[in-house]
């Protein structure tokens, strides 16, 4: 369950509206969908603890970022808990959840993420493993 509008505060609805759009497109395994609501030239910056580590540039970097990521780690599900007000940005946090190994158990991790808009559209996606650190680099 995503989080509801009374814990939102001073977030533009419309922008966590679009949030939740991305998220659910993931979610559905949609990456199409998904890259399509990012700005044409969007920046995702890959968390620094990820050996990978990097800016990607524009859709056609970050789609195939993404669908590696699924294709890899089986039954990914991102839920954001709350939705934290920046300015021009969103502090979205929650977690992240695979299968391990075929049939496994669930593993759990925290994962935040600062997206930045321009007039309504994302164009940067920042990942944090770290949920402070998120707030702080979006100047919380």
């Amino acid at each position: 369950m995503t989080a509801q509008p009374d814990i939102l505060g001073r977030v533009s609805e419309e922008n966590v509206r679009v949030i939740q759009e991305v998220e659910k497109a993931f979610n559905r395994g949609d990456l199409d969908a998904m890259v399509e609501l990012l700005s044409p030239d969007a920046e995702w910056e890959i968390a620094e603890s990820n050996p990978s580590a990097r800016t990607l540039r524009g859709r056609d970097e970050i789609r195939p970022y993404l669908e590696d990521w699924r294709e890899t780690v089986k039954g990914l599900h991102y839920e954001a808990s709350r939705y934290v007000d920046a300015g021009d940005a969103v502090v979205q946090i929650g977690t992240m959840t695979s299968l391990v190994g075929d049939g496994g158990a669930e593993l759990t991790a925290p994962l935040a993420f600062v997206t930045r808009f321009d007039n309504g559209v994302p164009v940067r996606v920042e990942e944090y493993l770290d949920v402070e650190e998120a707030e702080l680099a979006a100047g919380g």
